[in-house]
């Protein structure tokens, strides 16, 4: 209990920090980007990185099937069922990686006829796609053996090598476009930074658990690859719902709209996508954890821990949300320009499709660390059919702000709760009724919240600095005092209350 505490509290600090150095020299990094690249290239490095999330499709799920079956042999030190693991991963990957390389660049010759009319500037585009599919195959001949590290709770490794090369990535990146202005060496460096992380945690792994490295003749059993397919089929499943619902956003809006929209919409993106890594990668540093305590303790135990983490989950995201509110538009304006900002209207639609996405995370990973992808394994095909087709049928009749209510409506009508049903019925044998009345308070209090928050940052003239400055810190005050007044005798809310004060108390003796 103690050693998984220890590792869940290490690995979020160190995802935390890596995190907080990575966005700030990235956000620095697009800074210089728009201002010495055309918007095009912008768009291209949406569309591209979309069709690349549906190309990953070929993955099926592997990784996290594997890694829910390496819980059970770390905790009980089982090094054979170990190596039986680590020598399926790593075949399994090696053949898929030869699959994305033929497959992506073959579809090289074509890629330009997705784009349509190419804009003037923009040039290279089949080499530009080439080296968007090589930086994604080098992912597959190194990274099986990370599952042995994150098996063992000891995520921040992977963070200190992901985000410490990913610094030197936007440094190197940041002078070649001062100095070249060229988007091909730009990408270079991209490609060059993710083999050598992927070189150096295969290294590590070889270095802390030096069994993964010897030849492993025998095979498991074939009970147990069955079970293993089966859970990488469902996988499957759940990542093919998930590349269509957020892995065809920026292919729309390129057809809708054009590869300028696509690229003014990707500065909205990267601020959304990075607050979400931060805290994904919080979550993430706790699966390990959460799948080494669903592996030792009892379902009790297990449920009552999810009621905390998904309450903190709440407080987390609801926060996040109303602060983008407040500031996206002020901090687009500031770092890149007024050209590149959208309407209202559909910077509050990004917004809502932030919260719902967010309030379903724990859930998630509770789902994931328990192994239950089987159950809801159809809901993802579902919820990415009605994605697309209301996506495409709004986008026709709103614009491009129908890409993103697609997105929305999908998300309520079928995720919003089957994915809690699966994981209180199989997972915690508990009733789901008290999770819809709490999600329902929750969000009632998120919206009153936000509209008190964003109607007094609204207040705030002025776009430089000094007023940007005002409006976060009224985004970090009002918030936080509005969610404690209303959450102050929830037992949640007690019990992170009682355990702040203790920390407190220990450091003062």
């Amino acid at each position: 209990m103690k050693m998984r505490t220890e590792n869940s509290i290490r690995n979020a600090a160190v995802s935390l920090g890596g995190q907080t150095a990575s966005t700030l020299l990235t956000f620095l990094c697009r800074m210089v980007f728009t201002r010495t690249l055309d918007k095009a290239y912008l768009g291209a490095s949406g569309l591209f990185g979309d069709i690349l999330t549906l190309l990953s499709l070929s993955e099926l799920g592997i990784g996290g099937a594997i890694i829910f079956f390496m819980y059970e042999p770390v905790a009980r030190n089982d090094i054979k069922k170990q190596k039986q693991l680590m020598k399926l991963y790593q075949g399994l990957y090696k053949k898929i990686g030869i699959f994305v390389a033929v497959v992506g660049f073959g579809l090289a010759p074509f890629v330009q006829y997705l784009i349509g009319d190419i804009p003037d500037g923009f040039q290279n585009v089949q080499l530009i796609y080439v080296l968007y599919v090589l930086n994604l195959v080098l992912n597959y001949f190194f990274s099986y053996k990370r599952a042995i590290i994150e098996a063992n709770q000891l995520n921040y490794i992977c963070s200190i090598y992901q985000y410490g090369f990913s610094c030197v990535q936007s440094l190197v990146q940041i002078i070649v476009l001062i100095v070249c202005h060229n988007f091909i060496i730009y990408l270079c460096v991209q490609v060059s930074i993710t083999f050598l992380v992927n070189w150096g945690l295969a290294r590590k792994a070889d270095r802390m658990f030096p069994h993964i490295r010897e030849v492993m003749k025998e095979e498991l059993p074939r009970e147990e690859r069955i079970e293993i397919f089966r859970n990488i089929k469902a996988m499957f499943m759940h990542r093919l719902g998930g590349a269509i619902v957020n892995g065809t956003d920026n292919i729309l809006l390129t057809v809708f709209g054009g590869l300028t929209s696509t690229g003014i919409y990707s500065n909205y993106r990267m601020v959304i996508n990075t607050l979400t890594q931060v805290i994904g990668q919080v979550l993430s540093s706790i699966t390990s954890s959460i799948g080494n305590l669903g592996a030792t303790e009892d379902k009790g135990k297990v449920f009552r821990v999810f009621q905390l983490l998904d309450f903190a989950n709440f407080w987390i995201f609801s926060f996040s949300s109303i602060c983008l509110g407040g500031l996206i538009n002020p901090f687009i304006e500031l770092c890149f320009g007024k050209e590149y900002l959208l309407n209202k209207q559909m910077v509050l639609i990004l917004l809502v499709n932030f919260y719902l996405s967010g309030m379903r995370q724990v859930v998630l990973r509770f789902r994931d660390a328990l192994g239950l992808f089987w159950y809801d394994r159809y809901k993802a095909l579902v919820e990415s059919f009605v994605n697309l087709v209301v996506s495409i049928l709004l986008a026709r009749i709103f614009g491009i702000v129908g890409v993103f209510l697609g997105t929305m409506v999908s998300t309520l009508a079928v995720a919003f709760w089957i994915e809690p049903y699966i994981l209180y019925k199989y997972g915690f044998e508990q009733p789901i009724k008290g999770y819809f009345i709490k999600y329902i308070i929750n969000t009632i209090v998120f919206i009153i919240n936000g509209l008190i928050t964003i109607q007094i940052t609204d207040f705030i003239n002025g776009s430089g600095i000094k007023s940007f400055i005002v409006k976060i810190i009224v985004c970090l005050i009002i918030p936080n005092i509005v969610m404690v007044i209303c959450f102050w005798k929830r037992k949640e809310f007690q019990y992170y209350k009682k355990m702040i004060i203790a920390k407190i108390a220990n450091k003062k003796t």
